[in-house]
């Protein structure tokens, strides 16, 4: 089964979304294609989170999703659905220090350093000694047909 679209109802007043679609997304009736004039294109809710506090102080938070796998072992092979859930689970804890830092960690490039001699080599090895080589090696192949098909004529003569 597919996400489904998020309906706010009216006493949801303090409900804030977190996950749209793309646009020209649309709520499938079941046939896995778009029905034109049945079905209409559109930027869909997905997830949304809401805080509340009862009469008694008591504060409670709620993550919304349109989704019944959202946590599948399937789907949390992918690193975005990881940190979502991740995130999820550290925000609903309150351990909202935990959650922005696990979104930090950001990985790096390591510069690529090279040396002079280094790129003087790759330089001369592919515009000069490559296309030498490939000449050459042509060179004898060429020799050794026309040597062999000269060996076969004059035999058979």
């Amino acid at each position: 089964l597919s996400a489904q679209a998020l309906k706010k109802s009216d006493n949801a007043s303090k409900l804030s979304i977190i996950v749209r679609s793309r646009p020209g997304t649309w709520s499938d009736d079941g046939n896995r294609r778009f029905d034109d004039g049945v079905e209409k294109r559109d930027i869909v809710d997905l997830a949304a989170v809401s805080e509340v506090t009862s009469s008694d102080g008591i504060e409670g938070r709620a993550l919304i999703v349109g989704d019944s796998d959202v946590a599948a072992d399937a789907l949390l092979s992918n690193e975005a659905n990881a940190v979502f859930n991740y995130e999820a689970v550290q925000w609903l804890l309150r351990d909202d220090a935990l959650a922005s830092a696990a979104g930090a960690t950001v990985v790096e490039d390591s510069p690529i350093r090279h040396t002079r001699d280094e790129d003087t080599f790759w330089f001369y090895g592919t515009t000069l000694l490559a296309p030498v080589l490939v000449v050459v090696l042509g060179a004898i192949v060429v020799r050794l047909r026309r040597r062999r098909h000269a060996i076969v004529v004059g035999g058979a003569a």
